[in-house]
């Protein structure tokens, strides 16, 4: 009688064979992978510190992500959607947009998952939106250049808190070095 291994060379080509079959599996359980994120820069002046990152989901979507993050607890941000001039030169949007020349390219618009709500400063006035307090994060889905380079951005805010408002940074030009 012969011995034989278990392990025969038929045996071996199941075992390869098996593996190949789980490769488009595995494949399917690292799509549910997080976005890679790579720092841009980081500021603070008039009361908020913004922190820009270019991030890549798993599916190839890149977009600049801006964290408006306020220096108090208990202030607030306007909404995106305000005038760039505010509401009778009230408030200024939170906004995170493309400088002219830039060869990045939009390839959506502004997104953000904070919810708005109305708060009225005076009782002539308008209503003005404002997100709740704390840190607001904004999303500009775009397309890389074909090369590196230095690019910029503007970036629009104004935090208010119960003790006041600070000055509105508006249209402010920011450098960012793309990876």
């Amino acid at each position: 009688m012969r011995y034989t291994n278990s392990f025969s060379h038929f045996g071996w080509l199941k075992l390869f064979l098996f593996f190949l079959m789980l490769l488009p599996w595995l494949a399917a359980c690292n799509s549910n992978a997080a976005p890679t994120s790579a720092p841009l820069t980081e500021f603070n002046q008039n009361g908020v510190t913004v922190r820009i990152v270019l991030e890549q989901d798993v599916h190839g979507g890149t977009a600049l992500t801006a964290t408006f993050t306020p220096d108090e607890e208990d202030a607030h941000l306007y909404s995106m959607d305000l005038p760039l001039e505010g509401v009778d030169g009230l408030g200024r949007p939170t906004r995170l947009a493309l400088a002219p020349g830039t060869s990045l390219q939009a390839s959506g618009d502004l997104q953000t998952a904070a919810v708005a709500e109305s708060i009225i400063v005076a009782p002539d006035l308008p209503p003005l939106p404002v997100y709740p307090a704390g840190p607001v994060v904004l999303r500009l889905p775009v397309q890389l250049p074909e090369s590196t380079r230095l690019e910029q951005v503007l970036v629009t805010y104004m935090a208010c808190s119960p003790r006041g408002c600070y000055r509105p940074v508006i249209e402010k030009a920011v450098d960012i070095q793309l990876p």
